[in-house]
């Protein structure tokens, strides 16, 4: 199994915690594309590994920009899933 950390550039992790919107949402836009990827190739195990990564290191993160994230994963993760 590939880890999340080969899944997910270490830009678009810097960038998701970034002070700037628009930084996160361009890391959020690149995590969408590489989740719609994955749902595509139907490859479920990497999808879950990645949204797994992103709880860890942002969802409960006590930096307040890294947690602004959580939202837009969890619905770019809804929308992937849906199509």
């Amino acid at each position: 199994m590939v880890a999340s950390e080969e899944l997910l550039p270490q830009a678009v992790l810097r960038q998701i915690g970034d002070k700037l919107y628009e930084k996160r949402k361009m890391a959020a836009l690149e995590v969408e594309q590489i989740v719609k990827r994955l749902a595509t190739a139907g490859d479920t195990s990497k999808i879950s590994s990645i949204i797994d990564k992103l709880i860890a290191e942002f969802a409960f993160s006590p930096q307040a920009n890294h947690r602004k994230v959580s939202s837009s994963a969890s619905s770019c993760y809804d929308r992937c899933m849906l199509t």
